[in-house]
């Protein structure tokens, strides 16, 4: 009996950089799934939807990045609050084989903001609760996860005062929050 392989990647372009493959499939392999894969794609905004088109039913997620996080909303359902209010995802999730035709085959998430709050909670502590003021360096995608995630921390803490830098004036208003 051959056993059946499932397939994940992240996707983005720039994507050589990423270390997402040697993380994912560390721990699939510490957690006994070795029959999971994990890869990187150059994908460009134009090639998403032919990318996806081309999935096949051993696919069951994919992690996206820069430029694709906005571009992927018009492809799936966005599933959960954050995806939903940011119109923004990092994570398509595929529960049967994705299908352009049939969006609700790509459950859309994003993972940014609570992960943007952990990591700033566990590294900074008491001093993000006590913080009066914050700055977000860009004005992307991930920036308006940011921004959410500093209005949910704010929501406990003395912050309230959110700079945005970026390298030009009419970026900033991208910014949701």
């Amino acid at each position: 009996m051959v056993e059946k392989c499932y397939n994940c990647a992240v996707l983005g372009n720039p994507i050589s950089h990423s270390l997402s493959p040697v993380l994912h499939n560390a721990a699939y392999k510490a957690l006994g799934l070795r029959n999971w894969h994990y890869s990187k794609e150059k994908v460009s905004e134009e090639d998403l939807k032919d990318f996806i088109a081309h999935l096949d039913d051993s696919w069951k997620g994919l992690s996206l990045t820069m430029p694709l996080k906005k571009t992927i909303m018009s492809l799936g359902i966005a599933c959960d609050y954050w995806a939903k209010t940011l119109g923004v995802a990092n994570t398509a999730v595929f529960s049967k084989k994705p299908c352009i035709e049939n969006p609700e085959s790509i459950e859309l998430c994003n993972t940014d903001v609570n992960g943007i709050v952990m990591a700033l909670v566990r590294a900074l502590k008491s001093k993000i609760l006590n913080a009066k003021s914050a700055v977000i360096i860009g004005s992307g995608n991930t920036a308006s996860s940011a921004m959410a995630a500093l209005i949910e921390i704010a929501q406990g803490s003395k912050l309230s005062k959110v700079s945005v830098v970026a390298r030009l004036q009419s970026d900033g208003k991208t910014v949701k929050g």
